[in-house]
């Protein structure tokens, strides 16, 4: 059990801050805009998604997509998780390349071995930071808490965390032959938040 929630959510906020800090009055022309979103979150064991509230910048219009397009992953995953009948490709609105990959190859994986998921990852705080006219840098604390995860045998699989950071790579499909959306390339998991 985790005692120290309040100072780890206040520790988040600061450090979302700081990164939005981090990306103003560089002086480049392709610089790092940035756009934060957040919800509001609470240690429930609800699936119902937080709302949350979305801002953009003028410097920054393609931040609020970026981080749309990580929330829509990650429900996406969720829905994929609860439900093994349905199919993986589903993941391929919101990724490609080695993010696709690696989510896809996770739950099977997952299903192969018998485990069972309840409850939702929800994104609770994400920030957008502009890398070049069509890749942004979302970097989002996740909220696992409400995730309970079982192997064949009904044991369960321990979380040590519960809120996780994970930084993704959200690039513009816009070249010749390609549709112009947005999708996640690259994750990595970081740290807690």
């Amino acid at each position: 059990m985790r005692l120290h929630t309040r100072p780890t959510v206040a520790t988040a906020s600061l450090a979302a801050a700081l990164v939005a800090l981090a990306g103003c009055g560089n002086g480049e022309g392709e610089g790092t805009d940035t756009t934060t979103t957040s919800s509001s979150s609470s240690s429930s064991s609800s699936t119902t998604p937080s709302s949350s509230a979305s801002s953009t910048t003028e410097s920054n219009p393609d931040g609020a997509t970026a981080i749309e397009v990580v929330k829509n992953f990650e429900k996406t995953t969720n829905d994929l998780r609860l439900d093994p009948m349905k199919e993986t490709g589903a993941l391929g609105a919101y990724a490609t390349g080695q993010a696709y990959k690696q989510r896809t190859f996770t739950i099977r994986q997952s299903r192969e071995a018998g485990e069972s998921h309840r409850g939702r990852i929800t994104v609770v705080e994400a920030t957008a930071s502009r890398q070049s006219a069509t890749s942004q840098e979302v970097v989002a604390c996740t909220d696992v808490s409400a995730r309970r995860s079982v192997d064949k045998n009904g044991e369960a699989l321990p979380s040590p965390f519960d809120r996780l950071e994970r930084v993704y790579t959200v690039e513009k499909s816009d070249g010749a032959q390609q549709d112009g959306k947005w999708r996640v390339t690259a994750e990595e998991a970081t740290s807690e938040c």
